[in-house]
């Protein structure tokens, strides 16, 4: 009889162990697959995202900073002085180049200073259409204004001015209509009031911008943008993929260190079920031992013996944790999270199974061929 039908003879006779095994090794590796798939999906949804949403770049005047420091101590820092106007030309100059810079949105801008209810406040003047785009995240309550009399108001703004909708609000002596209010971010919006850009343009008299935000499919074009516009700031704006890119690296680390804490249980569930196994195994290696088996081969027994059946739990915990990481979507609310089939992950999570029983399963292992052949033969 050869090594391998011995094997399997011995995982036929002892279906509870291997049961328990396959099972210990099933449940650690489906929670590092289920880990690694939503993190992994993640990863591909940002990716996707940011390729689909363009890289956003910020043109504002030109400006000059400055610090003063005097003895060593810095009395000042970022001092910003000789602040040049936005050319009245940049949103024609950009619309005449929207195929060469590949330009997805333009959304102009022009804040002024106005007063409400004699306290001084800020008036941002969109175009709403792109504007909408460049920042998919706001959420209106009411409508956008259709003519020069309607407003929209901030959530935080909203609050203080303790306006709703169809409200009136006094600014410079003019009174609007609240049509709109900006569901809360979190951010910047939350404080400010927006109208349209033609009527912000009116109040102050001047069509000079205050700053121009793009979507560009490519960030390599920005430097294009900057040679096409030498009289203003141009400045690509990455924050929102680093933080997101953040959060997910964090998941990533929380991925790395739950499976850290399962490779180590895993390994003394096989080095628990394998000790006991052979303790239980005694007579049997005596008598491989007695009729000419080497301490090699009883090694290969007890090795090959776990490797098989901890490749079944790897198999049958990389299907399950894809399965899993499938029916965890629905909870996560994340719109487009698409688990997908990893091969690659699959022979990973096979080959680490094997590894995690190889490593346990040594002691066990050296301990049975040690196994004095005389002593084990006085348990018959």
């Amino acid at each position: 009889m050869g090594l391998r039908e011995i094997v399997f003879n011995n995982l036929r006779r002892r279906k509870g162990k291997m049961f328990l095994l396959v099972t210990g090794i099933t449940i650690g590796i489906t929670t590092v697959v289920t880990l690694f798939s939503l993190t992994m999906a993640m990863n591909d949804k940002m990716l996707k995202d940011f390729k689909e949403a363009g890289t956003k770049v910020i043109i504002t005047p030109q400006s000059e900073n400055t610090s003063f420091s005097f003895g060593g101590i810095t009395m000042a820092a970022n001092i910003t002085f000789d602040v040049k106007e936005m050319p009245s030309n940049v949103v024609n100059i950009l619309k005449n180049k929207v195929q060469d810079l590949n330009i997805k949105y333009i959304a102009p801008k022009k804040i002024i200073g106005v007063k409400i209810n004699q306290q001084p406040s800020l008036l941002v003047g969109v175009d709403f259409k792109n504007e909408l785009y460049t920042k998919p995240w706001l959420k209106i309550a009411g409508k956008l204004p259709e003519s020069d009399t309607e407003i929209i108001l901030g959530s935080s703004s909203a609050k203080f001015l303790k306006k709703k909708l169809g409200d009136t609000l006094k600014v410079n002596d003019r009174e609007f209509r609240v049509v709109g209010i900006l569901h809360e971010t979190g951010g910047q919006e939350d404080e400010i009031i927006m109208a349209s850009l033609k009527l912000v343009e009116n109040l102050s008299g001047s069509t000079n911008l205050s700053l121009v935000e793009l979507i560009i499919e490519n960030e390599s074009d920005v430097e294009n943008i900057k040679a096409l516009l030498p009289g203003v700031k141009v400045t690509p704006v990455k924050e929102a993929m680093k933080s997101r890119k953040e959060v997910i690296q964090r998941y990533e680390y929380f991925a790395i260190l739950v499976s850290f804490v399962i490779l180590i249980i895993a390994v003394l569930i096989v080095l628990t079920t394998m000790m006991g196994s052979v303790n239980e195994r005694v007579k049997e290696i005596g008598i491989f031992r007695a009729i000419g088996f080497r301490k090699s081969h009883i090694m290969k027994i007890i090795m090959l013996e776990t490797s098989i059946t901890c490749a079944l739990g790897g198999l049958i915990g990389y299907l399950s944790g894809v399965l899993v990481a499938k029916s965890t979507v629905i909870f996560i609310e994340q719109k487009g999270l698409f688990i997908q089939w990893h091969p690659l992950l699959g022979i990973i999570m096979i080959m680490g199974s094997i590894f995690i029983g190889l490593l346990a399963s040594w002691f066990p292992a050296t301990k049975a061929a040690n196994l004095d052949p005389q002593e084990a033969l006085r348990h018959l």
